[in-house]
């Protein structure tokens, strides 16, 4: 019989990609968030706010496009995008 994950008493470990986001929010804590817009410039190690996943620090960008790590999962989010 399979025991139920609460029941077990342990907390459950933190994955990589966790433990670096923790690393860099640490590392960037005295940088404000810059918000997070299609049409925004931003480079490697900004400290970003997005008004759906949060805060999250930009670990490469390519193409109009940064890769993002929030708390969560590691994002791919457009940026440089010009509103006609």
């Amino acid at each position: 019989m399979k025991r139920d994950k609460k029941t077990t008493g342990k907390t459950p470990r933190k994955t990589a990609l966790e433990k670096k986001y923790e690393r860099l929010i640490d590392k960037l804590k005295e940088k404000k968030p810059i918000h997070y817009k299609m049409s925004g410039s931003f480079k490697k190690d900004d400290l970003i706010g997005h008004d759906t996943f949060g805060k999250g620090v930009v670990v490469d960008n390519y193409s109009k496009k940064i890769e993002v790590l929030f708390s969560d999962k590691l994002r791919t989010l457009v940026c440089e995008r010009i509103n006609k």
